[in-house]
């Protein structure tokens, strides 16, 4: 059940890029801390991911939050959950900033592995 979960979160992400055209991909990071809860999940890289949203003012920021809200939450959730066990790194297709104790970081919509 996991691998088809995985299947169509793959095809949704490839079939949806071209509606995010405005957006961007983070490049790919190593996973350091995952945080879940109060509505979201953020993903801590291990070096700074790209930030096309320019959240953080510099082009780069360590996190991608990504809200409980995201259509293909439990998916990504199930992916960055594999890569962080694997060692394997993450890249993810943002759109905007959302906000997390005060400071603003790249909304994730799609990872890719």
């Amino acid at each position: 059940m996991k691998v088809v979960n995985v299947i169509v979160a793959i095809t949704l992400m490839t079939i949806s890029l071209p509606l995010f055209a405005a957006s961007a991909t983070t490049g790919y990071v190593e996973i350091k801390t995952i945080r879940a809860g109060g509505g979201f999940l953020r993903v801590i890289g291990k070096t700074p991911f790209n930030d096309p949203s320019n959240c953080g003012g510099s082009g780069t920021n360590l996190s991608v939050i990504i809200l409980e809200s995201t259509k293909s939450y439990k998916e990504i959730v199930s992916i960055v959950l594999s890569a962080r066990m694997s060692g394997k790194k993450v890249q993810f297709w943002v759109n905007g900033c959302t906000t997390d104790s005060g400071s603003q970081f790249p909304s994730g919509l799609f990872v890719y592995l």
